[in-house]
């Protein structure tokens, strides 16, 4: 169960970068949203019952969602189930609109704000503009009104636990710690949360649920990347760890699906002339980032980031003039975007090489030029 989850977890990120042979999540939510704001006008009975066939019928969609985890798909289709029995029959006093004491339970400002959240999500994320947020605004006071047994309410509760829990946004739009989610997860530190005796922790990681696939015969089709080759790429990562741990460098894979190559090396300049025992304490707050990329449309990037205290000075460098002139056009876009300190200088280069011969490079310049070319 725990492979699957992890398995599930990446399955989301890489419908959300552009999958297309599932109908979104994000569309069919919107598609219930909107049936949902029906039911609160009203309507003829025969109607009704039309409206509820058609939540049915998405509902069976969602459930289908590789997105979804097996919780989630089994929610969908009990209120799939649910709404296709109110279709089938009378309106039910479930479906109406009096709440009993013993039925109702009311919704705090927590609520009441991951469900407006939920609104303008499903808004944004609507590029055909078929749905506005006035017209779903209603949905507010009806969900904070209706019984906890009723299905609307019930249909309503289940799109806030599956967008903000279940769902994995697009990496293009993730914030940091989403990303580092995805990065912790991959499984890059499986061992060491073994020898901290955290089993639990260790069978979440991709890591470990491919080398639980590697082990089952019969579950990879031949045309596919085999589990023991994605388990050998993160043991490539981990070798490079190890390696370049040495050099004081710490190693990071960027899973994006944009990029074509890329790496990021964190190096802390400890050479303020400080003794090991009483290190100063700008000296600690005084690194440099480089990042390797190599970018679908734009190739080669580097970008080295230096930081003391809470000044920043940034270096691009481009495969060529016109790439470097291009990224110099969002210059004042990149200084609103930072926010951990202020920018003292920007500099627009060409020089940029291929990410991977980068990282070749300095390992073999290295006292042990060691590397697994297998993977």
């Amino acid at each position: 169960p725990a492979s699957q989850e992890t398995l599930l977890f990446y399955a989301k990120g890489i419908e959300a970068n552009g999958a297309q042979d599932q109908l979104p999540t994000s569309k069919i939510t919107a598609q219930l949203l909107g049936l949902a704001s029906k039911i609160t006008t009203t309507l003829p009975e025969q109607t009704v019952r039309g409206v509820y066939q058609e939540v049915n019928g998405l509902l069976q969609q969602f459930s289908r969602l590789p997105s979804l985890t097996p919780d989630a798909a089994q929610q969908a289709l009990h209120l799939a189930a649910l709404f296709a029995e109110e279709a089938g029959g009378q309106v039910s006093e479930a479906l109406s609109r009096s709440a009993t004491a013993s039925t109702f339970a009311p919704v705090d400002a927590g609520e009441t704000e991951a469900f407006l959240t939920l609104l303008g999500r499903v808004v944004q994320n609507d590029p055909a503009k078929t749905i506005s947020f006035s017209q779903l605004l209603p949905l507010t006071q009806e969900y904070a009104t209706l019984p906890a047994t009723h299905p609307l309410r019930q249909l309503l509760t289940f799109l806030i636990k599956t967008e903000n829990e279940q769902t994995v946004p697009s990496l293009q739009q993730a914030t940091g710690r989403q990303i580092e989610d995805y990065l912790n997860r991959l499984g890059i530190n499986m061992e060491h949360l073994l020898a901290e005796n955290k089993p639990e922790e260790a069978a979440r990681t991709l890591k470990f649920a491919l080398l639980e696939l590697a082990q089952q015969a019969g579950t990879v089709e031949k045309s596919s990347v085999a589990p023991d080759q994605l388990a050998k790429t993160l043991e490539l990562y981990q070798l490079l760890q190890i390696r370049l741990a040495n050099e004081s460098l710490f190693f990071l894979p960027l899973p994006f699906s944009f990029l074509q190559q890329g790496f990021l090396l964190v190096d802390t300049d400890h050479s303020q002339g400080q003794s090991e025992t009483e290190p100063d304490q700008a000296g600690q707050s005084d690194k440099t980032v480089a990042l390797h990329l190599q970018l679908e449309g734009l190739g080669n990037l580097q970008v080295d980031i230096h930081q003391k205290e809470d000044h920043l000075t940034l270096r691009f460098l481009t495969e060529n003039v016109e790439k470097a002139k291009f990224v110099a056009e969002f210059r004042e876009e990149l200084e609103q975007w930072i926010t951990t300190g202020s920018l003292d200088s920007v500099q627009f280069l060409v020089g940029a090489q291929e990410p991977v011969k980068t990282l070749l490079k300095k390992i073999a310049t290295g006292d042990t030029g060691i590397i697994d070319t297998r993977a």
